[in-house]
């Protein structure tokens, strides 16, 4: 009796933390992501704009703060509209190797939805830069991997593997010598790792204490 105790024991302290934790834990979205009053370093010389190209001109694009724009879509959902502030890094290194200072990492933390880190170098997916005699359009495409550590909004899931692509425009007029930039983001968290659901771990639960009652039928035979 003793031993059949012990083994009910045994599979409810196996089964029982598992299916309490059981929630599932894939979370997978997007959303976008406008940023103000974007700069950048070094800034505009006269008639020598800062080209956006971080192989040659660039050393870090500024901005005063990052908001949300449009709606998210996530599983769970994020909700419509977002909410919230975005706080964090208001300078992104496209040349360190996270993104920031060398020292701090890029961050956005997504008010209480969760927080972006960056883990690697910004990638240059793309960039368009056209001479000054044609009004020195210029785009610059970045990719930043990183992770998302998910806030209290989704408060039981765990996070993973994210990235931003960050696109900077630069307009240069060549008559009033000034250039103005913009800037807008993309954010995405691909993490669909499953985990069982609550309910297959019952049956487990279930079959394998109903193994111990044949067991034990058996043995008091």
């Amino acid at each position: 009796m003793k031993k059949v105790s012990f083994f009910l024991a045994l599979i409810l302290a196996t089964v029982a933390p598992t299916v309490l934790h059981a929630t599932p834990i894939a979370l997978y979205g997007t959303f976008g992501i406008n940023f103000n009053s974007v700069t950048v370093t070094p800034p505009l010389t006269a008639g020598h704009p800062t080209p956006l190209d971080p192989s040659t001109g660039i050393q870090s694009i500024n901005f005063t703060s990052a908001v949300f724009s449009g709606a998210g879509s996530s599983t769970p959902l994020f909700p419509d509209p977002l909410t919230g502030t975005i706080t964090g890094s208001t300078k992104l290194f496209p040349n360190t190797p996270n993104g920031g200072s060398g020292v701090t990492p890029f961050t956005l933390t997504f008010a209480n939805y969760g927080t972006f880190t960056e883990v690697g170098t910004p990638i240059v997916l793309s960039e368009t830069i056209l001479p000054v005699p044609a009004g020195n359009q210029q785009t610059l495409a970045l990719l930043l991997n990183g992770n998302f550590a998910p806030g209290t909004f989704f408060s039981g899931f765990v996070g993973g593997p994210a990235t931003i692509v960050a696109t900077f425009n630069e307009s240069y007029n060549t008559r009033t010598d000034k250039a103005s930039y913009t800037g807008s983001a993309s954010f995405a968290i691909d993490n669909s790792a499953t985990v069982p659901e609550p309910s297959s771990l019952m049956l487990l639960g279930t079959g394998l204490v109903g193994a111990v009652g044949v067991w034990r039928r058996r043995s008091f035979r």
